[in-house]
């Protein structure tokens, strides 16, 4: 036997003598998931919870668990119970904070955020914490201020560096020679493309675009050794999607009971998709889902295999055997608490493009709001957002046109299979007559168009995407474009997107 078996046998026995036994639950749970049983570890979180946890460090460990498994709800639940003051350190209300945060659970994120620097104020974790919480809320000065103290302890702390380039205050030619001077104490390739990437904005905001551009390339560089894109998994994927025929989808669960609608806001990232979202939510009957991966989620219990992406190629070939009744089941009950007693729920997690065909199985009374906009433009703010695995393709050029051109020909293929459940929404059209395009939108969700859904400037609600800073500004219409000043650089792309 190998030590993991050797763990396994013994946990299992000490399971025998003490079944309700937190802690051997909790690291069994910890040891089969390495093993891919997601179904299994998941189960034995759960029975944890019924037992007695005997420090902070345990209960911090089964949350991390429980948000792996998107358990949103139960995590909810807990911290209602074991509020900010009753943890013992910064560090774990650090934690937790950004376990919430995850979840898009923000004022509670803040909350704890909030307790940890009160704990201890020298803390740069805590202090990092608070400053992205204060992001999502739209406090630009609080968040420059909290990462300048950052940097105070940790002067080489890459995503410091990243929150004051994107809030851009002070003097961007400092923080220019600041960063320059971190690059050269790592070669790690996580922080470098960190440090790349705010590199990137300093020089862009200074319009420097020349370095600009070879901030970016470095940054990309140093990602794709972190974040590898895999060109044939999404060829297998898309090929398998397009594949599924539009009559054979058999209805999910009589959902004539259920306590919400689900209307899917997506598309390819940053192609206006937080925008809309934020101007359906404004309407009275509906609420913001953000972005979530609980569809995904429930895909995997089905699978029994915590697969990365959305979706998986393998998921696809057990489409006949997946029980959509569960799964939307299983998806209504997570996304309940967004719903907040609203007939209308959003989710716009961009990349649920992937999963349409089985979200229509499974929610037949599902609505789709599908943006679009210049594929320029969305590709090269795809190149300078700093994703992780949400966007492997974004790193290069060649990977970047090899993805969108898989995705466009299956755009078209879900349109033209599915005209009654998606509305194909244009960026370009939504900024320059918002409330026309709103009318249209309320026209296809059934609802009456309200005024207030395109005030969007005068909201106080929390963003936590990468348009969060934008969000602030209400509906902008001077975000096309923005490539122009890198054309030289962006040819070759041109060039791949046109053939």
């Amino acid at each position: 036997m190998n030590t993991e078996e050797l763990d396994i046998q013994r946990l299992n026995a000490l399971l025998e003598k003490n079944p309700t036994d937190s802690e051997s639950l909790i690291s069994l749970a910890e040891i089969l998931i390495k093993g891919r049983d997601y179904n299994r570890s998941r189960f034995l979180v759960h029975r944890s919870l019924r037992g007695q946890f005997s420090t902070p460090k345990l209960m911090l460990r089964a949350l991390k668990l429980l948000s792996y498994f998107g358990d949103a709800a139960i995590i909810k639940s807990i911290v209602a119970q074991v509020r900010p003051a009753m943890w013992d350190s910064a560090k774990s209300l650090s934690e937790v904070s950004h376990i919430l945060s995850i979840i898009n659970a923000n004022e509670d994120s803040k909350e704890f955020a909030l307790e940890a620097v009160k704990r201890d104020a020298g803390h740069p974790p805590s202090l990092h914490m608070l400053a992205t919480t204060e992001l999502f809320f739209g406090n630009m000065e609080r968040v420059n201020e909290l990462a300048e103290k950052c940097l105070t302890f940790i002067p080489d702390d890459p995503g410091a560096h990243w929150l004051l380039a994107r809030v851009n205050k002070g003097d961007g030619d400092a923080r220019i020679e600041r960063i320059n001077k971190s690059l050269e104490t790592t070669d790690n390739p996580e922080y470098r493309s960190r440090m790349f990437y705010a590199l990137h904005y300093e020089h862009h905001n200074l319009k420097q675009y020349d370095k600009a551009w070879k901030a970016l390339e470095q940054g990309h560089k140093e990602r794709s050794k972190v974040f590898p894109y895999d060109p044939s998994f999404y060829e297998a994927l898309f090929s398998k999607l397009k594949n599924i025929s539009a009559d054979a989808h058999r209805p999910g669960l009589d959902l004539s009971a259920a306590p919400f609608k689900s209307i899917f806001i997506l598309g390819l990232h940053r192609s206006g998709t937080t925008l809309t979202e934020r101007i359906i939510s404004g309407h009275s009957k509906v609420s913001a889902g953000e972005e979530s991966y609980d569809f995904t989620i429930q895909l995997r219990r089905q699978m029994n295999n915590p697969f990365k992406a959305e979706n998986d190629p393998s998921v696809i070939d057990a489409i006949d055997k997946l029980d959509f009744a569960e799964i939307a089941q299983g998806y209504i009950e997570a996304m309940l608490w967004r719903a907040k007693d609203k007939p209308l729920l959003t989710d716009k997690l961009p990349s649920n493009y992937l999963n349409i065909p089985l979200i229509i199985r499974a929610l037949p009374n599902a609505k789709f709001i599908m943006l679009f906009r210049d594929p320029i433009d969305v590709a090269f703010s795809n190149m300078r957002t700093l994703f992780s695995t949400a966007a492997t393709y974004s790193y290069s050029l060649e990977t970047t046109a090899h993805f969108f051109k898989l995705f466009e020909d299956y755009r078209k293929d879900l349109l033209e299979k599915y005209p009654d459940r998606i509305y194909p929404l244009h960026y370009e059209n939504l900024v320059a007559n918002p409330q026309l395009e709103t009318e249209k939108m309320c026209e296809f969700l059934g609802l009456d168009f309200e005024p207030d859904m395109v005030d969007i400037k005068s909201r106080k609600e929390s963003v936590a995407t990468a348009s969060s800073i934008m969000m602030r500004d209400g509906i902008r219409k001077d975000r096309s474009k923005v490539w122009t000043t890198y054309g030289e650089y962006l040819s070759p792309l041109i060039d791949m997107l046109e053939r």
